[in-house]
C-alpha cells in the first residue's frame, strides 16, 4: 500500500525512505536534487508529492518563483512528480472565503503548471472539514484525518454526517483525600480550597501530552461526571476535584 509522508524528511531520512518505498512531499528543489541523486545511486525512480503554500503559510512551496521551482524539480532525473496538494487553515469556519482564495491559488498554480507541460495524477486539498462543506475542493484525492477518529473539527461547527468518537483516553486515580479550606493543590500552590474538597490524583500528565499550559483541558470524565483538573499539571500526575461535600 503506498505511504505517502506528509513532510518533507530530512536528508539523512533519504536512504532509509527509498528502500521502504515511502512517498515524499517535497517543497525544495534542494532537498529534490539530493533525492535525485540517492535514487539514481540506487537505480531507481522515485514518486514525489509537491506542496503549495497557499495561505497556511506553514509548510510549502511560496512566493512568486513557486512554478519555476516545480519546473526545475520535475526537470531532475529519477524523480516523478505523482501529486500537488496544499492544507486549508480555516475550513471549520463559517465564512469560507479564504479557503476559497486558498483553493483558487492552488487551481491556478495547477492551471499555469499544466501550460509548462508539468501535470501530475493526484490533487488534493480537501482534509476533514473542506471534505464535508467545501465539496469542489475534494479533486481526485482527500486528505481525513479528525472525521476518521470521529472528532468534531471545532467546539462551534459539527459535522452534519452520523459519526461519533472512535477512540477513548483512560488512566487510574493513584489516590482520594481531602482537603481543608484553605489548603492549597499542586505546584507554586495553583489552586486553593474553598471549602473541605474530595480530590483524586490520576496517573496522567504532560509527559504523556496531557496539556499544561498556558490552559489545560479543564476537566476529565470520572465515572461518567465532569471533574475539573485543579492546580498545575504535572510531568505525569495531576489532581482532579471529585466533590466539594464530604461524602
Amino acid at each position: 500500500i503506498p505511504i505517502l509522508l506528509l513532510t518533507q524528511p530530512s536528508i539523512s531520512d533519504i536512504d532509509t525512505l527509498i528502500k521502504l518505498n515511502v512517498i515524499p512531499t517535497v517543497y525544495s528543489y534542494e532537498f529534490a536534487k539530493v533525492l535525485s541523486q540517492k535514487a539514481k545511486e540506487q537505480s531507481k525512480s522515485l514518486g514525489i508529492h509537491i506542496k503549495i503554500d497557499t495561505g497556511f503559510h506553514r509548510l510549502g512551496i511560496k512566493g512568486g518563483g513557486t512554478i519555476s521551482e516545480i519546473q526545475k524539480i520535475n526537470s531532475l532525473p529519477h524523480i516523478e512528480i505523482q501529486g500537488f496538494y496544499t492544507h486549508f487553515s480555516s475550513a471549520t469556519t463559517k465564512d469560507l472565503d479564504y479557503t476559497k482564495t486558498q483553493f483558487a491559488i492552488f487551481m491556478n498554480a495547477i492551471n499555469q503548471l499544466k501550460k509548462k507541460r508539468v501535470v501530475a495524477k493526484y490533487l488534493h486539498t480537501a482534509n476533514s472539514p473542506a471534505f464535508v462543506w467545501f465539496s469542489e475542493s475534494q479533486l481526485n484525492l482527500v486528505r481525513l484525518g479528525m472525521a476518521v477518529f470521529g472528532l468534531q473539527p471545532s467546539l462551534s461547527k459539527n459535522y452534519p454526517l452520523p459519526i461519533k468518537c472512535g477512540l477513548t483516553w483512560k488512566t487510574k486515580i493513584l489516590q482520594i483525600k481531602y482537603v481543608k479550606k484553605g489548603e492549597s493543590v499542586g505546584y507554586d500552590n495553583g489552586w486553593i480550597a474553598t471549602k473541605k474538597t474530595r480530590i483524586a490524583c490520576i496517573s496522567v500528565g504532560y509527559a504523556d501530552g496531557f496539556r499544561y499550559g498556558p490552559q489545560n483541558f479543564g476537566y476529565v470524565l470520572c465515572g461518567g461526571k465532569k471533574a475539573p483538573i485543579i492546580g498545575k499539571v504535572s510531568m505525569s500526575l495531576s489532581t482532579i476535584q471529585i466533590s466539594s461535600s464530604p461524602t
